[in-house]
């Protein structure tokens, strides 16, 4: 027989929506570090790395989603190749 918590719930029921709410809260935390970063290319260098070329002067990071329109040149140096 399972002990009842409220007068609606019993026992596995709430804990079954706490971890229900548990995972959303993650799913939101994780969402929530992601942005989308438009190339503007307003340096005029065509460099990745010049912060100058993204919409709002901010590098895109690694969980950034990057938006390059179709015609628009990058260059992205990756340093010496041995």
């Amino acid at each position: 027989m399972e002990r009842l918590t409220s007068r609606f719930q019993t026992a596995s029921e709430s804990k079954f929506l706490k971890v229900l709410l548990l995972l959303l809260c993650c799913t939101v935390a994780i969402n929530a570090g992601a942005a989308t970063v438009t190339w503007d290319g307003d340096a005029g260098d065509g460099l990745w790395n010049t912060a100058a070329n993204w919409d709002g002067d901010i590098l895109p990071t690694a969980t950034d989603d990057v938006v390059i329109d179709n015609g628009d040149a990058v260059t992205l140096s990756t340093g010496a190749v041995t």
